[in-house]
C-alpha cells in the first residue's frame, strides 16, 4: 500500500492517536476509509492489531498483525503483548543510535 492509503486506515488512526487498538474482522471498522476497507475485503484478512513504537514524544513507526479469516479475534491481552513488543523495539531503537559510532 502507499503511504496515503496506509494514513486512511488502522495505522493511520494509531499514528494520530498514539494508542494501540485492535479492529475486528469481518466487519467494517469506521477508523478506515473506503478505499482501505475495500482492500482489507479483497485480500481476505480476519481481525487486525496495530500499535505504535514510542519514544518519549517521538512516533518512530508502527507494527501491524493481520490473523487469518477465521483464525480468531485478537484480544486484549493480545494486544498487550503487541504493545510490549512495540515498546521494546523503540528502546532498542534509541540505544542503537546512541551507541553508534558515526565514521569520520
Amino acid at each position: 500500500i502507499d503511504y496515503d492509503e496506509l494514513l486512511e486506515g488502522l495505522g493511520g488512526w494509531v499514528l494520530a492517536h498514539r494508542e494501540a487498538t485492535i479492529s475486528p474482522g469481518g466487519t467494517r471498522d469506521p477508523r478506515e476509509s473506503a478505499r482501505v476497507d475495500a482492500r482489507r475485503r479483497a485480500s481476505g484478512h480476519g481481525s487486525l492489531m496495530v500499535a505504535p513504537i514510542l519514544y518519549g514524544d517521538r512516533t518512530l513507526g508502527i507494527i501491524v498483525v493481520s490473523n487469518q479469516p477465521g483464525g480468531g479475534e485478537f484480544d486484549r491481552a493480545d494486544l498487550e503483548w503487541l504493545s510490549a513488543m512495540a515498546s521494546q523495539s523503540a528502546r532498542r531503537n534509541s540505544w542503537r543510535r546512541e551507541h553508534t559510532v558515526s565514521p569520520r
